[in-house]
């Protein structure tokens, strides 16, 4: 269920002493309308939202010109100005609330994967491969953002 996946999530946190990284407070939203309060609060002391941090750093280094800011800014131009080497994700060109939303019309109409058609299977695949990328993402800009205040703070010695 989703929240033993989450209740298991919570004590591997509290017992790695770790995080939960996130990029936006919506994630946060979603954790919080559908997890039992008991989990929860367990978790809320293991979340960490990325997004100000990034912020904060892209708007020093003017990342996104010298007239603009990293306000409003999506994930994938965070991901861009920060690795401009690198290739963009894919696009999930069906939006992933209509993705959801025909998920989980599928999910009523039927209770077993078995019987999702093929096109429905898809909705589902190309959901994970857009989740995927956007926590691949994330984890890439964690590690830039760590890299950068770690060198900082070792140079303040």
């Amino acid at each position: 269920t989703f929240d033993g996946l989450f209740s298991d999530l919570a004590i591997e946190l509290e017992k790695k002493d770790g995080y939960l990284v996130y990029w936006t407070i919506h994630e946060q939203i979603i954790l919080q309308e559908y997890l039992s309060d008991e989990i929860y609060a367990r978790l809320v002391p293991r979340l960490f939202n990325l997004h100000p941090m990034a912020r904060r750093y892209a708007n020093r280094r003017r990342l996104f010109g010298p007239n603009e800011g990293a306000y409003r800014k999506t994930l994938e131009e965070f991901l861009a100005a920060m690795f401009s080497k690198r290739n963009p994700y894919p696009p999930f060109l069906l939006g992933a609330a209509k993705a959801c939303r025909r998920i989980d019309t599928a999910c009523k109409n039927s209770k077993k994967w078995k019987h999702f058609s093929e096109k429905q299977k898809s909705y589902v695949k190309d959901l994970v491969q857009y989740n995927k990328g956007d926590c691949l993402s994330t984890w890439l800009i964690a590690l830039r953002l760590g890299n950068s205040y770690s060198r900082i703070s070792s140079t303040n010695l």
